[in-house]
C-alpha cells in the first residue's frame, strides 16, 4: 500500500503564516528497541513512518480542524477520493480563494510528489485549479534529508484533456487507479464522529468475546440475531438473556463500550489493510488504560502491515505513553492556529526519564496544552459573582 509521507498546504485562514505542516515520517533518529516494538515502519533506506501520531491541545485549539485537513489530503492522495465525496469539501471553510497542496508518497521505490492548486468556483464547489505531479526512484545511498529533493517532473495537469479527468479529481488518480482497488478503498478509515452503530450488528456474531470483555468484563456473550434484528446479551452475574434492538443498545451497554466496539472493530479492520484510522478525541466515553491500550495495538508486533494511527486528545497524560516526541503535535491558537512537534519545542531537553505530561504541565516550554492559571482565577471570580448574585436574587424573592 502506499504509504503518504508529509503534506504542507498553503493560504489556509485560520493557521499561523497561513500554512499548515504534518509529517508521517519519524524525523528523529530511531533506535533498535522502537523498530522491535513497532513505534515506527520501515520505508526506505533510513527512513521510517510513525505508527500512532497525537494532535494534543486545549479545546478550540485547533485539533479537530487540522484532523480534518489531515483526513482530507489521505482521501484524496491514498484512498483517490474526488473533491466533492464525503468531507473533503469541508475544508473549503478553512480558506477564502484557494490553497496550495504538497504531498509526498512512497511506493516501492518511488516517491511522488504532488503539488495541486485546490479552488472554489463561484457556488464554493472545489476544484483542481492547476496541478503537477513529479516523481523520483530513491538511491539505496540516499539520506534522509535528500530523500525529499530532486524530483523530476512527469505530468501537468495542463497536459491532460480535459475530458479524461474531472476537474475534482486528482492527476493522482491515474496512478492510484492503477492499484488493486480494494487495497485503495480500504486504506482510510473515518472515525472523526462516531455515530453510525449500526456497524456493531454486522460484527457483532464475528467478533470474539475477548473485545466485548476488555470492555466490561461483566458481559457473557453478546449475540446479533438476523431473523429478529435484535441482539441477545447476558452478563456473567444473571441467568435473564436479554433482548435489545440496536436503538436501545445504550440500555444495557455503556457509551464507552458501544465506542470501545467500535473503534476495535475498525482497528483490526485497518491493521489487516495496512490503512490510516483517524479518531477525534480518543479518550472520549474511555478511560485512560483503556485509550493507551489501543494506542498500543499500533505500536506493537500485532501490526504487520504499517497500519497508522492518527487521533486528537486534550488528556495530557496520554503522552506518557507515547514514546517518541516526535510523534506528537501540539497545538495552540492565539489568535491563530499553531501546529508544531513537540519534539521541535522542547528541543535537546527531550528525555525519556522526564514525564511530557510534567513538562507540559509545568508551562515551561511554551507547550500551551493546559488551561492558563490566569484564565482559572477568572472564571472563577466571575462564577463567584455570578452565585452571589443569583443568590441575593433568590433572597430578594423570598422576603416579597
Amino acid at each position: 500500500m502506499m504509504k503518504i509521507l508529509k503534506t504542507k498546504i498553503r493560504g489556509l485562514s485560520y493557521f499561523k503564516n497561513g500554512e499548515f505542516e504534518f509529517d508521517f515520517f519519524a524525523s528523529k533518529n530511531v533506535n533498535f528497541y522502537e523498530k522491535e516494538r513497532k513505534n515506527v515502519s520501515h520505508v526506505i533506506n533510513k527512513l521510517y513512518k510513525l505508527n500512532s501520531i497525537a494532535l494534543l491541545g486545549i479545546n478550540a485549539s485547533g485539533k479537530t480542524t487540522s484532523l480534518k485537513l489531515v483526513l482530507a489530503m489521505l482521501n484524496i492522495f491514498i484512498k483517490n477520493k474526488s473533491l466533492s465525496e464525503d468531507d473533503i469539501p469541508e475544508i473549503g471553510n478553512y480558506f477564502d480563494d484557494e490553497v496550495i497542496c504538497e504531498n509526498y508518497i512512497f511506493n516501492q521505490e518511488w516517491i511522488y510528489k504532488i503539488e495541486s492548486i485546490i479552488s472554489k468556483d463561484k457556488s464554493n464547489s472545489l476544484y483542481f485549479k492547476d496541478e503537477v505531479l513529479y516523481r523520483k526512484k530513491v538511491k539505496k545511498t540516499e539520506s534522509k534529508d535528500k530523500i525529499f529533493t530532486n524530483f523530476e517532473e512527469t505530468i501537468s495537469r495542463k497536459d491532460i484533456d480535459v475530458t479524461y479527468l474531472k476537474q475534482t479529481d486528482s492527476i493522482f488518480s491515474g496512478v492510484l487507479n492503477k492499484k488493486n482497488h480494494q487495497l485503495v478503498e480500504d486504506s482510510v478509515v473515518d472515525l472523526t464522529n462516531i455515530t453510525d452503530v449500526n456497524k456493531i450488528q454486522y460484527f457483532a456474531n464475528d467478533m470474539d468475546i475477548s473485545y466485548v470483555n476488555f470492555l466490561d468484563d461483566s458481559i457473557e456473550s453478546l449475540i446479533f440475531e438476523e431473523d429478529t434484528k435484535k441482539f441477545k446479551i447476558r452478563f456473567k452475574y444473571s441467568k435473564e438473556l436479554i433482548e435489545s434492538n440496536i436503538v436501545d443498545l445504550n440500555r444495557f451497554l455503556s457509551s464507552g463500550t458501544i465506542k470501545g466496539i467500535m473503534i476495535l472493530l475498525n482497528i483490526q479492520f485497518i491493521l489487516n489493510s495496512g490503512g490510516y484510522l483517524i479518531i477525534d478525541e480518543l479518550e472520549n466515553h474511555l478511560n485512560k488504560s483503556i485509550a493507551v491500550q489501543l494506542i498500543k495495538l499500533f505500536n506493537s508486533n500485532i501490526n504487520k502491515n504499517s497500519a497508522t494511527l492518527i487521533f486528537t486528545t486534550h488528556y495530557i497524560e496520554i503522552t506518557d505513553f507515547i514514546d517518541r516526541s516526535d510523534s506528537i503535535y501540539v497545538l495552540k491558537k492565539n489568535p491563530l492556529i499553531n501546529i508544531e512537534k513537540m519534539s521541535n519545542i522542547i528541543g535537546e531537553k527531550d528525555r525519556s526519564d522526564r514525564k511530557k505530561s510534567d513538562l507540559i504541565l509545568s508551562g515551561s516550554y511554551g507547550l500551551g496544552t493546559a488551561p492558563k492559571n490566569s484564565s482559572y482565577k477568572m472564571m472563577r471570580e466571575s462564577m463567584n459573582k455570578s452565585i452571589q448574585l443569583l443568590s441575593s436574587e433568590s433572597h430578594e424573592l423570598m422576603e416579597r
